[in-house]
């Protein structure tokens, strides 16, 4: 089984990296405000949180930040009245396009808290993530299942995981009520790490939202996510792969004929993948060649 590489840093929050971080992330996003915009940024924003993150995460995860390559940025806003309904257990999808090793690849997932709403009567891990342990014997099978598929995956119904890299890829049955959700406690000024190829999701509130009032019920949290893969499992091909070569890749598990189905009905989410990859491709150019800069100067 793989490691979960589970681990937890406390950030120096007065460090002028840190804060400067803050002040452009607020000043591009908005993210402390109330309203409803920017509240989970997309991957066009990949490259322009890249920018605004790298020193960083070249102070506070130095030895990631050198020997692996970032395949996501995202900045996430989540308020209290959406984690009442909240139920996405799943897995990255586009970034195991990049791994060549599997399941043994080096892919590690940073979730840093950058905000929280005080609310009364909630725990530490209120708001937060959990993650499905590959270290608990519970999950054994499942991993090894998931593992074998060589795919990443996510809950579209309860004791059911789809494929969500390849069209028409398998469905994977599990017993919901044997998993065990381990619950990470979410402090501001605090990192996650975890294995990306770790199932997870946010944590469900089970409370009832009429008993808070309708002021904390638009209150929130704030989280700053990434997800980096070992240079050393870093698929080559399909770096190598030209734009017109992507759907060879995301359709590579179809028949021809099946094939043209997909390009026929899903042409909207072909885009949508091809699109993806081309962005990721992006974010790992840019790091390389702002890291090659550096090294020289």
């Amino acid at each position: 089984m793989f490691d979960n590489f589970l681990d937890t840093v406390t950030l120096d929050t007065h460090s002028a990296s840190y804060q400067q971080m803050l002040k452009e992330l607020q000043q591009e996003y908005r993210y402390l405000e109330v309203d409803r915009q920017n509240d989970i940024t997309s991957y066009d924003e990949f490259v322009p949180l890249q920018e605004i993150t790298r020193e960083f995460y070249r102070n506070h995860f130095e030895a990631i930040y050198h020997n692996y390559v970032p395949l996501y940025h995202s900045l996430w806003k989540l308020r209290l009245r959406d984690v009442t309904i909240i139920d996405n257990l799943h897995q990255d999808g586009g970034v195991h396009y990049f791994s060549k090793n599997g399941y043994q690849s080096r892919m590690l997932t940073i979730w840093t808290n950058l905000h929280k709403d005080e609310i009364t009567g909630l725990n530490e891990s209120d708001m937060g993530i959990y993650v499905l342990d590959s270290k608990d014997p519970a999950h054994e099978s499942l991993y090894k299942e998931l593992s074998d598929h060589d795919s990443h995956f996510i809950n579209k119904r309860d004791g059911q995981l789809m494929d969500c890299m390849y069209p028409s890829g398998p469905i994977v049955n599990f017993d919901s009520t044997a998993i065990n959700r381990t619950s990470l406690a979410f402090r501001p000024g605090q990192s996650i790490l975890f294995n990306s190829h770790l199932l997870h999701g946010s944590k469900q509130l089970n409370k009832p939202l009429d008993s808070f009032s309708e002021t904390d019920k638009d209150k929130f949290r704030v989280s700053l996510t990434s997800v980096w893969l070992h240079k050393e499992d870093l698929n080559q091909a399909v770096m190598a792969m030209t734009e017109n070569d992507h759907e060879d890749l995301f359709l590579s598990r179809l028949s021809d004929e099946d094939r043209e189905l997909v390009r026929e009905y899903f042409a909207e989410a072909c885009v949508d993948q091809n699109r993806r990859l081309v962005k990721i491709k992006e974010l790992i150019r840019n790091h390389e060649s702002r890291l090659k800069a550096s090294q020289a100067a």
